[in-house]
């Protein structure tokens, strides 16, 4: 977490962001990220297993711009923050979902 942190401190302009298959990443962690980068546009979270939904409603209710978001493998993710990221990202044009085995239809009939 702290080298993410220490890494946006220093680039709030930061439209793209790969931090797929980092396990430990927190949820604290992902909020700042958006809280030092709102502009991010590109996210790839795909495989940081310790993510939950308040990351994710994290990562929606300060990045408007989101257009491509992957937290494939994401496995705490609920149809609640698919459906957040529905309703607040109205530009995304990408999102996986793949290996999230807590989602049901419900999240899926809202993409």
């Amino acid at each position: 977490d702290a080298a993410i942190t220490a890494v946006v401190d220093k680039c709030p302009n930061l439209a793209s962001l790969n931090v797929g298959g980092c396990y430990y990443l927190t949820d604290a962690a992902i909020t700042a990220v958006v809280d030092k980068c709102p502009k991010l546009a590109w996210l790839n979270v795909g495989g940081c297993s310790e993510l939950t939904d308040a990351a994710i409603t994290a990562v929606v209710d300060k990045c408007p711009n989101l257009a491509s978001l992957n937290v494939g493998g994401c496995y705490y993710l609920t149809d609640a923050a698919i459906t957040a990221v529905v309703d607040k990202c109205p530009k995304l044009a990408w999102l996986n979902v793949g290996g999230c085995s807590e989602l049901t239809d419900a999240a899926i009939t809202a993409v």
